[in-house]
């Protein structure tokens, strides 16, 4: 089934409250739609599908807040280390997920609004600059830390200061 216009925005709406959802009811965190969100996701664990078919995070340790500077964690870890140890079958379902979570942390911290054009969704600031949440979350899932989500989100405003970013 294909979505388009305010469905798919619907749909991208709950696949990253879904993110938000597992955080709190499966780790106590609640997580945000900002850099501190798209730093979350790096608690030891990985996301995996039950034979149903949905989606829900496994947590194999989970860290003290005293032992681990970083408690709450890296999305652009848990990518990472989903690209280390994860299944490939699952990117498109983890680039989908996550990168509904990451667009909405775009969204959040530098505006811009959904839309989806001749590339596939993304994030449109104006009618020339946007950026494509769902393709680098895969291209960062296939390809390591070299395509990191953080480094692009950190990027964000640098590459797009000239529309007041």
């Amino acid at each position: 089934m294909h979505l388009t216009g305010a469905r798919m925005i619907e749909q991208i709406q709950q696949n990253a409250e879904l993110v938000r959802s597992v955080a709190r009811q499966q780790l106590s965190v609640d997580v945000g739609y900002d850099r501190a969100g798209v730093e979350w996701l790096a608690v030891r664990g990985k996301w995996g599908q039950t034979h149903s078919g949905q989606w829900i995070f496994k947590v194999n340790r989970l860290p003290s807040k005293g032992s681990d500077p970083i408690y709450h964690g890296l999305l652009d870890g848990f990518v990472t280390r989903q690209h280390e140890q994860g299944d490939p079958n699952n990117v498109k379902g983890l680039a989908n997920t996550l990168g509904s979570f990451f667009g909405e942390c775009i969204v959040q911290t530098y505006g811009g609004e959904w839309s989806e054009d001749e590339n596939g969704w993304c994030v449109q600031f104006n009618e020339k600059n946007a950026v494509y949440p769902f393709a680098k979350t895969a291209k960062h899932l296939r390809n390591g830390p070299e395509d990191s989500v953080l480094s692009m989100f950190d990027t964000i405003p640098l590459v797009f200061k000239d529309i007041g970013l």
